[in-house]
């Protein structure tokens, strides 16, 4: 069967502690190149999943991106004010020295830095955890396959038609 190799794949998986969404992303490559964003608490995990996705796929740029969120779990959540100051501090000069002028939304450009927001949620994985996570990587992948399916079933549609177009005007 003929697959293309683009495609995405989408899964959900909720327990009782958590909500696990997995989306994964191919586009065309001719090596395996698998690019995950997994949150910390799962990079012990990282070598199994990577493992996972190239069991089922051979080729393409692969992106993995897991996200995690809790449920029915009570959390803390703070702004590291410190080193936000910080980064602001830094971005300023950076701006001065490079004479480009200073953000206009400081807001967004302070949040996408790293560690600037603090939450405080076990960090420990259980085993529903992980079998939540390898579920939901294993639907994500099933998805991708079958919509790589689907789009190998189009091209191979396509180029049907055309080569009899060609055999026609042959004759």
């Amino acid at each position: 069967m003929l697959q293309s190799m683009t495609g995405f794949g989408k899964a959900v998986v909720t327990i009782p502690t958590k909500k696990i969404t997995v989306e994964i992303k191919s586009l065309n490559s001719k090596q395996l190149d698998i690019n995950t964003r997994i949150p910390a608490v799962f990079r012990e995990k990282e070598l199994d999943l990577r493992n996972m996705v190239s069991s089922r796929l051979q080729r393409g740029k692969v992106d993995m991106q897991i996200y995690s969120e809790p449920i029915g779990v009570e959390t803390t959540v703070s702004l590291n004010l410190p080193l936000m100051a910080a980064y602001k501090a830094q971005v300023e000069e950076m701006a001065v020295a490079l004479g480009i002028p200073w953000p206009e939304d400081w807001y967004s450009v302070l949040m996408r830095f790293p560690e600037t927001v603090k939450s405080e949620l076990p960090d420990t994985l259980t085993d529903d955890d992980i079998a939540a996570l390898h579920q939901a990587v294993d639907e994500a992948l099933e998805a991708l396959v079958q919509f790589r399916s689907k789009e190998g079933e189009r091209l191979r549609e396509f180029f049907t038609v055309r080569i009899e177009r060609i055999r026609a005007l042959l004759a």
